[in-house]
């Protein structure tokens, strides 16, 4: 009977259940290292004597950087042909964007994974204790908070929409009973495993603190990695406390994003200010966060918040990685860094009850789908389409420009050109949700333009 550390069986034990919507199976990210080697290992004997309903199948991401990278794939399709495990391989064109060629590989990996994972999954990780510990003294070496001094997480979501986690049944174990697990299979002596190259580079911080500063510490402070992986655990503590009573002062400085595109909710300044200064930039934090939207740099939270409560006559815009934010009447708004393009859709079909336009659900009546049919030469159009000084004449109202039209009704900046109307050669006839011309025969509600379900950018929030 195979043993394994308690904090392993610990961790998988409440996933052993019939209920699909829990668990439908299991995704391994399996490199051919030791941890993900072992970790195979170990859940397929779990899987086979205690949950044999469940699936299990491995992802190789074949990242290119290495001559042995063929070699290594390889190694995974045979080790997963001998436990009876589907591997798929995948190939990736790593690009660096900026931020160094360990976290292109890393972003290309979660891409992977998001991709290929099912609904309801769970997508386990083979980092163990000693990535643990070498993730909290990087993250202090740079000055992260509270947050990032906890370090990687057991569990997360990978793709909360689809019910997929990430799961690390190993954080608890240490690289060394990973070492002496294989040694009792006879690996060691062979090393059974993929070993890559790139790992002895010291100019990989990560490396570096592997290879120099623990052993340093160590032979300075015998057993120095348990106090501080204890102290890690004390600040992943602290931290979840901390974001439990910051939602809750959350709650009460948000409200609904009632306009188009966007995250679902804004924050509102004055209510934050109305709070002590030192939970603003938290308060900002846990709100960027709820959306999936991580700027890890409290400098970059201060610059921001600076940004968004400069003059009220200012329309202030600040650009978060795949994000923007953007104020308007004293919320902030968090808006997908790159707007939309809606062209010209000239009406020579049948349109649906409801349609997407530009991050947002454009719902048309059954009346509008019916008049549309008949006024061959009506256009649905952006706004930012129209003839410069076009106007809209209401019933027992004076004509008004677009311009007019969006300070009457608090428009913000960002969603004038992107408004859906219908026109004709002779001017507006409906301007979605908002105004219909008085000659129309049809009702301001026929077309509206309303909040769909926003999609977040996917996000990475541990480093490996």
């Amino acid at each position: 009977m195979p043993v394994w550390p308690d904090s392993f069986q610990r961790f998988l034990k409440p996933l052993a259940t019939d209920d699909s919507s829990a668990c439908s199976g299991f995704w391994v990210g399996f490199s051919g290292g030791l941890d993900s080697l072992v970790l195979l290992h170990w859940l397929v004997q779990w899987r086979d004597q205690f949950a044999p309903h469940l699936p299990i199948a491995a992802l190789h991401v074949h990242h290119g950087l290495s001559p042995n990278a063929d070699a290594w794939a390889e190694f995974c399709q045979l080790v997963c042909t001998r436990l009876q495990v589907p591997l798929q391989v995948e190939r990736v064109q790593v690009r660096n964007q900026g931020d160094g060629i360990e976290d292109a590989a890393r972003v290309a990996r979660y891409q992977v994974y998001q991709r290929y994972c099912a609904a309801n999954s769970w997508l386990l990780l083979g980092h163990h204790a000693d990535d643990q510990l070498e993730t909290l003294l990087m993250r202090l070496r740079r000055g992260t908070g509270l947050a990032g001094l906890a370090g990687m997480r057991a569990q997360r979501w990978l793709d909360p929409s689809r019910n997929i986690r990430i799961g690390r049944p190993l954080l608890e174990v240490s690289r060394q009973q990973l070492a002496d697990w294989a040694d009792a299979q006879g690996w060691l002596a062979g090393r059974d495993w993929v070993e890559d190259e790139s790992n002895q580079d010291v100019r990989y911080e990560r490396n570096w603190w592997r290879q120099y500063l623990l052993p340093l510490l160590e032979s300075q402070f015998p057993g120095v990695r348990a106090p501080l992986l204890r102290s890690r655990a004390r600040l992943q503590a602290d931290a979840e406390a901390l974001q439990w009573l910051v939602a809750e002062r959350l709650a009460q400085c948000e409200q609904p994003n009632l306009w188009p595109l966007g995250a679902s909710t804004c924050l509102q300044l004055n209510a934050v200010n109305k709070l002590p200064a030192f939970l603003h930039l938290y308060l900002l934090r846990a709100w960027l966060a709820s959306h999936g939207c991580l700027p890890g740099d409290e400098a970059v939270l201060r610059d921001l918040w600076r940004s968004m409560e400069a003059a009220e006559d200012r329309q202030p815009l600040v650009r978060l990685g795949s994000w923007q934010v953007r104020r308007h009447r004293g919320l902030l708004y968090l808006l997908p860094a790159q707007l939309p393009e809606i062209l010209v859709w000239p009406l020579r079909e049948v349109l649906p009850a409801s349609m997407n336009w530009a991050g947002g659900a454009l719902l048309i009546s059954p009346v509008l789908q019916s008049a549309l049919q008949k006024h061959t030469q009506w256009q649905l159009l952006p706004a930012a389409g129209l003839a410069s000084g076009c106007v809209i004449r209401m019933v027992g109202r004076p004509a008004k420009r677009l311009s007019q039209l969006w300070q009457e009704r608090g428009v913000p900046l960002w969603l004038r050109d992107l408004w859906p109307v219908l026109a004709n050669p002779d001017g507006i006839i409906l301007v979605a949700g908002l105004a219909v011309s008085a000659d129309s025969g049809l009702d301001v509600a026929d077309l509206s333009w309303q909040c769909a379900e926003p999609v977040a950018p996917k996000v990475i929030e541990d480093s490996e």
